[in-house]
């Protein structure tokens, strides 16, 4: 009898919510969600290389569908160059596809995130607070209820401690209390905050037995850096693809009567090489081509806590007016000289809590130091 696989993941890739999207326009059968699957895949792709150009040596832990949802629901009040950079940052070719077609497709995938069913238990939510002299036009508030779901709740700015307590307890509610005081330094030029947040609570379907649970084994950080740390262990069938050409190999643990989580393990000294490799065809293969296989899995009991300045790394995407005097967002206030000051992400283990705030003040009476503030 061949034994079985022995997999124990020195370094390795969590894409739940990566895998959740593409997912989505398999499982839905929806042509709106087949037509924007290839550039939400895309734009998670470049998102990452962005964030681990930033952090190289750190783990990276972040929601392309809270960072997608959130530019989406703002280019409804963009105008301009302000929303044309943002449609093209997200990856999609307006001369492909309408706008109207990608906010159909945006509806689509909230809609299956938010329907059990087929995927993992998962919530998105997007909530915009507002000042009650800021409240967005009604072709606006109207429009992002029905594709994001979004909620319009009034908050004082004119009181900061106050308005960031009641804006970080939304989060702690909507994520469990698993996020807390993910809200960036507010001021009275304050006007508005967009919030996004998704949660995923899927269940294995076979757990992991804690009474097998390997007290220490080496997990290599980096190329210097080994530290010990306790593993889960299980020994079964799993989904599993080897890609001798990328240097990788691809482990689905299924989640309890539904899709479940890749595990992207790269060979050793091949991790810039897969990440270099990485597509959205590239995924499809491999989802497409595994193949049921006898398995020791040994995952590490970890929890990793991750905070961006997304106003630093979204302009090498292409947003270069949003957080400028140039941004254009009247159809989000009649106020001039408004831009986007802080875009801040906050991100809980295994990507099962993440929450997106934006926060919009206007240009001229903008601090230079609010520029660099960034999450506690």
């Amino acid at each position: 009898m061949q034994s079985p696989l022995h997999f124990w993941p020195t370094s390795f890739w969590p894409w739940a919510i990566l895998y959740l999207v593409f997912r989505v326009a398999v499982i839905s059968c929806d042509l709106a969600c087949y037509n924007i699957a290839p550039s939400n895949i895309d734009f998670a792709f470049k998102l990452y290389q962005q964030l681990t150009s930033k952090s190289p040596d750190h783990n990276i832990l972040y929601s392309p569908v809270g960072v997608s949802s959130t530019l989406a629901t703002l280019s409804l009040g963009a105008r301009s160059d302000t929303q044309t950079q943002i449609w093209e940052s997200l990856q999609f070719q307006l001369t492909e596809l309408s706008q109207d077609e990608i906010l159909e497709g945006c509806q689509c995938i909230q809609t299956a995130l938010n329907t059990p069913g087929a995927l993992p238990p998962t919530k998105i939510g997007s909530a915009l607070f507002v000042s009650p002299g800021a409240l967005p036009p009604p072709v606006f508030t109207d429009k992002a209820a029905d594709v994001f779901g979004s909620e319009i709740i009034y908050a004082d700015f004119q009181d900061p401690a106050g308005a960031k307590f009641q804006i970080n307890n939304y989060g702690e509610e909507q994520t469990f209390g698993r996020i807390e005081d993910v809200t960036p330094a507010l001021n009275t030029n304050t006007l508005q905050v967009l919030m996004s947040t998704s949660r995923i609570e899927g269940q294995w379907d076979f757990p992991f037995d804690v009474n097998q649970t390997i007290e220490e084994m080496d997990f290599f950080v980096d190329d210097r850096r080994v530290v010990k740390v306790p593993a889960m262990y299980q020994k079964g069938q799993f989904d599993i693809y080897r890609d001798e050409g990328v240097a990788c190999t691809l482990i689905n643990k299924k989640f309890f009567n539904t899709s479940g989580m890749y595990f992207i393990l790269p060979d050793k000294g091949k991790m810039q090489q897969v990440e270099e490799a990485m597509s959205g065809a590239l995924l499809l293969k491999w989802m497409d081509n595994n193949v049921l296989s006898d398995a020791e899995l040994y995952i590490p009991k970890f929890s990793l806590s991750t905070n961006y300045k997304l106003e630093k790394i979204l302009p090498n995407l292409g947003i270069e007016d949003l957080f400028t005097q140039q941004a254009n967002l009247s159809g989000l206030t009649n106020q001039s000289g408004v831009a986007v000051s802080k875009a801040a992400m906050s991100s809980l283990s295994s990507l099962a809590y993440l929450s997106l705030p934006f926060l919009l003040i206007p240009f001229a009476d903008w601090p230079r130091w609010e520029c660099q503030a960034g999450v506690a």
